[in-house]
């Protein structure tokens, strides 16, 4: 009797290679993952670039996370869903991160903390807007670091 033919070892622990997009589109269905409106790709880079002022002028970082928010609906089920996420995951750990830099000056490790802010919430930024220049979605919105 001929019956289904059995995985080899390797294919066994082999995981089916995902999208990007929330990390649970199949590799073969990415072409019936929607394109998104060329507004919505527009409006992500803008919240990045936003970002990188808002490091000067924090007035500019909260207009990004609104923007952000106003967007995510847009970009739901699209590539650009993950940068959405990034985005508005990187505001809040941010504030975070700048708060607890502002509380702890007062015993001098603040400043280290503030000089991390920049660099961290730097890092992000560029990584996004390269990843976007690039169509590309963001591999991991969920990381804390880069």
């Amino acid at each position: 009797m001929i019956g289904p033919e059995k995985p080899s070892g390797a294919q066994i622990n082999k995981k089916p290679e995902t999208s990007l997009v929330g990390g649970s589109v199949p590799a073969t269905r990415r072409g019936d993952v929607p394109e998104p409106r060329s507004n919505v790709q527009t409006m992500v880079m803008v919240i990045y670039i936003l970002y990188l002022v808002g490091l000067a002028l924090s007035i500019a970082a909260i207009g990004g996370v609104v923007l952000a928010y106003i967007n995510r609906a847009a970009a739901e089920g699209t590539w650009l869903e993950g940068h959405i996420h990034f985005q508005i995951r990187t505001w809040w750990l941010g504030l975070l991160i700048f708060i607890l830099g502002a509380v702890l000056v007062s015993i001098g490790v603040g400043f280290l903390i503030m000089i991390f802010f920049l660099v961290w919430a730097a890092i992000r930024s560029i990584k996004g807007l390269s990843a976007l220049s690039r169509r590309e979605p963001i591999v991991d919105p969920t990381l804390l670091f880069w």
